[in-house]
């Protein structure tokens, strides 16, 4: 592409002048390598982590994805896990997926990138993926003990960065906009936004996170593939249900929900 930028790097102390949260970042667990975050998150949690923690890295070796594959964390990207103590019931704790993808729509938004949200929760441009989002939930003995929500953000990542069968499903701020990113802005842009759609879901509940994410959604209304395990459905995209669910119409005309799966956009319906 021809661009070459400097070292970057998002330490606590250059985050905090850029944030306007009130517990969210309180608290920052910042190293210059992790395996995963999440799981340094997950440990955190069963220790002495408090709600608002949030764990970061320089370099990410076993980044993480959904249904436990692996996510390429490129140089040049953002890798951060916050660790939440929500007043939730289990049964919808996976409506903070939704929630973070909204609240990362936005903040990309904020920072100039027309990014949409491919269910659940891939934030894309155009239909190349920018950044990814893993929530687990931390429980023990039937007792939820907490919840990490876990993004990889490609800021400062070029072509080159990414392996051969990634390249072009891959791409970054910097490739969308020619431009270089401060990480540590970045951050501060996206915990402030996280925090604020986090306080509306605890206050107003799902519903006005469930409007914003179909807003800025790129698969409603598309004819789409959804792979599960062995099994293929097909369907136009309809909406989202009162749980996050994907409420698709298949050829036969009858709906039909998938709440988790591979999804793959095909045409416009």
């Amino acid at each position: 592409m021809g661009m070459s930028f400097p070292d970057d790097s998002a330490r606590p102390a250059e985050v905090k002048p850029f944030l306007r949260t009130t517990w969210l970042g309180k608290n920052f667990f910042h190293w210059e390598s992790l395996a995963s975050t999440n799981t340094q998150a997950k440990l955190l949690a069963q220790t002495t982590g408090c709600h608002g923690d949030v764990v970061l890295c320089e370099k990410q070796t076993q980044g993480r994805g959904r249904r436990e594959r692996s996510w390429f964390s490129a140089p040049g990207g953002l890798f951060f896990s916050v660790l939440l103590k929500p007043h939730l019931p289990a049964h919808r704790v996976s409506e903070l997926t939704l929630v973070s993808a909204v609240a990362v729509a936005k903040a990309l938004r904020e920072l100039g990138i027309d990014a949409w949200i491919k269910w659940p929760n891939d934030l894309l441009v155009g239909e190349k993926k920018l950044v990814g989002i893993l929530t687990e939930l931390i429980a023990e003995g039937g007792k939820t003990q907490g919840v990490v929500v876990g993004i990889g953000v490609n800021v400062n990542s070029l072509e080159e960065d990414f392996p051969e069968d990634l390249k072009t499903r891959m791409t970054s701020l910097a490739m969308a906009s020619r431009k270089f990113y401060s990480k540590a802005f970045v951050l501060a842009v996206l915990l402030n936004h996280l925090e604020s759609e986090l306080d509306l879901h605890a206050s107003e509940g799902f519903i006005p996170i469930r409007n914003a994410w179909t807003m800025l959604s790129s698969t409603l209304g598309k004819r789409v593939r959804i792979h599960l395990g062995n099994e293929v459905q097909e369907g136009k995209a309809l909406c989202i249900d009162s749980i996050g669910a994907l409420v698709l119409e298949g050829d036969d005309g009858k709906q039909f929900s998938i709440l988790a799966g591979d999804i793959e956009h095909l045409r416009l319906a």
